[in-house]
């Protein structure tokens, strides 16, 4: 649907590690969990999907190329 008013998370390059965020570290900026294990719990369950392919390893990074061109995460 409409983007207009979906929420957006900065990451700053601080945030990075060698060009790359942990998507568990990039699920915590956006404040979509509480705490590394309640998100990698979610990812194990299915809960979260990334442009719409469901997530299915925590240990997965999303790269500054990625960020720089814009990703939806859905919990």
């Amino acid at each position: 649907g409409d983007d207009a008013e979906m929420p957006t998370t900065t990451v700053l390059e601080r945030d990075l590690t060698d060009g790359r965020i942990q998507i568990v570290d990039l699920l915590l900026l956006g404040s979509l969990g509480k705490s590394k294990g309640e998100l990698r719990r979610l990812i194990a369950q299915g809960g979260i999907s990334i442009d719409g392919k469901r997530l299915e390893d925590a240990d997965q990074c999303v790269t500054r190329e990625q960020l720089a061109s814009g990703i939806k995460i859905r919990k």
